[in-house]
């Protein structure tokens, strides 16, 4: 059974395509988009490379790195997971991008 095209379908496939092709966000400068960063984990700053391609390197050129994780005696394998990651990240970061804050902080595992 089909399914009549309505005004309400038309006007939000419209509004779709028109924030597709106005990502203001994107248009924001570096150093803005790294001030809001700047709040996030490192490796949900990580995760923004996939918004849009403006956004593919700019975690490397972060200056805020924040590695804070509190693990509980049952996630055993997070402080190697989480070596792993800022070693990952500090040799893929951008060597002349400055690094203003360093946040490390790692709970005891028992």
């Amino acid at each position: 059974m089909s399914r009549k095209k309505t005004k309400v379908d038309a006007v939000e496939g419209d509004a779709a395509a028109a924030a597709a092709t106005n990502d203001r966000l994107s248009a924001l400068p570096d150093d803005l988009l790294h001030k809001v960063t700047s709040f996030l984990r490192s490796w949900e700053v990580a995760r923004t490379c996939v918004l849009s391609r403006r956004w593919r390197n700019l975690w490397a050129s972060a200056p805020c790195i924040d590695l804070r994780v509190w693990c509980k005696a049952r996630h055993g394998r997070l402080p190697r997971q989480l070596a792993r990651f800022a070693n990952h990240l500090l040799l893929l970061r951008d060597v002349s991008a400055p690094l203003d804050t360093l946040r490390l902080l790692s709970s005891p595992t028992r």
